[in-house]
């Protein structure tokens, strides 16, 4: 999961939680490493200079999981007003672009 503060580990636990409850058991969901400012370069480096910070930075932290492996990512859609609810949609869109394989997982408040 990229870093989205204190969502993440929220996230983590209630993703492994409902899967374990599914019988799914042991899903080790990994968290990105802090946000630090290659981070949020390395995520500038892809999107427009429009696109507001926090999508830069979780594109950052997608792209550090696909470095060490991950080819799964969850990412937080809040359905809401804010443009995060586009986030998964477009972080996909630009990683497929670019030639890069991670498939990415839409976590909904409806649906964990």
């Amino acid at each position: 999961m990229p870093s989205m503060g204190i969502y993440g580990t929220f996230l983590k636990k209630a993703i492994e939680k409902a899967l374990a409850g599914v019988g799914v058991p042991n899903v080790r969901i990994n968290l990105a490493p802090p946000i630090t400012r290659k981070t949020i370069n390395r995520g500038a480096q892809f999107m427009d200079e429009n696109m507001c910070l926090p999508a830069k930075i979780i594109l950052g932290s997608i792209l550090k999981l696909n470095e060490r492996g991950n080819q799964t990512i969850v990412e937080w859609d809040n359905c809401g007003d804010c443009r995060q609810k586009t986030y998964c949609l477009v972080h996909q869109s630009i990683l497929r672009q670019h030639g890069i394989d991670v498939r990415i997982l839409a976590a909904q408040p409806r649906n964990i």
